[in-house]
């Protein structure tokens, strides 16, 4: 029996591999390379084959699984093994790990000639990303999925900041999905009319069309029940700085139902 007793901001993992497997078909990516390991449970294991999954759905082939091991510094046995590919490189190297891991991983890769894009999800989403990998130029190469924009002058990185100035110790997006998450339980206590009936306020986000995200956008448990329908941001690099590549809510989802 699936439960419906509650619900989660972040959109499943397996809808933002999604989302960056488009956006990196849509760049030109047609082969990929991907990395798994078992150290972070589903999310390092499973997130990268669900990515595998909607790049072939979309017309792409995964032409390698590689393992990883999270903590990891010195990445020369895969990397040996996907610059040796033949005839051609791969299009796109995914991974799904923490920071530094991934920072090192494309540091190493770039430098060793590697000239794809180095794709991700929101384990990417850090701001020592940037001095781990170690350059502009190498940054160019990375995208990865994330839950939202945080980068200055968005309604995210403006909410950060007020936060901040306020003396509260914020740093990351999942500061401001705890912001956005009490926004929406505010709304839903007034649709419900109640402040202390749990089951009534968990009906009222389940059932009302779409919230106002305080971080931007808008967020719907209607379809879903317990997971929203949300665009999912990716972001490129451009001269050091982030940008988003994309915004798209998938059309494909390999695993959530």
């Amino acid at each position: 029996m699936k439960l419906q007793n509650f619900v989660e901001l972040p959109a499943p993992d397996d809808v933002a591999a999604s989302a960056m497997a488009s956006t990196t078909y849509d760049k030109g990516a047609r082969t990929a390379v991907i990395f798994t390991s078992e150290d972070g449970g589903s999310w390092t294991a499973k997130t990268p084959v669900w990515f595998g999954e909607a790049f072939e759905k979309l017309g792409g082939k995964v032409i390698k699984k590689l393992n990883h091991a999270i903590g990891t510094t010195d990445y020369s046995p895969q990397i040996t093994e996907i610059m040796n590919i033949k005839p051609k490189l791969p299009d796109a190297v995914y991974v799904c790990s923490v920071v530094p891991d991934v920072g090192i991983l494309a540091r190493q890769l770039i430098a060793a000639g590697y000239d794809g894009w180095v794709v991700g999800c929101d384990g990417f989403d850090d701001p020592s990303l940037n001095a781990t990998v170690g350059s502009n130029e190498a940054l160019s190469q990375v995208m990865f999925s994330t839950h939202m924009a945080t980068m200055p002058g968005t309604p995210a990185g403006k909410f950060l900041a007020e936060c901040k100035d306020a003396g509260y110790n914020v740093h990351s997006v999942f500061d401001v999905l705890g912001g956005d998450m009490m926004k929406i339980l505010v709304e839903a206590a007034k649709i419900a009319g109640t402040t202390k009936d749990g089951m009534k306020i968990l009906k009222a986000i389940q059932t009302h069309d779409k919230f106002e995200l305080m971080s931007g956008g808008t967020v719907s448990f209607k379809e879903k029940g317990t997971w929203p329908v949300r665009k999912i941001p990716i972001i490129g690099f451009k001269d050091g700085k982030r940008f988003v590549a994309s915004s798209e809510v998938p059309s494909f989802i390999p695993h959530s139902k």
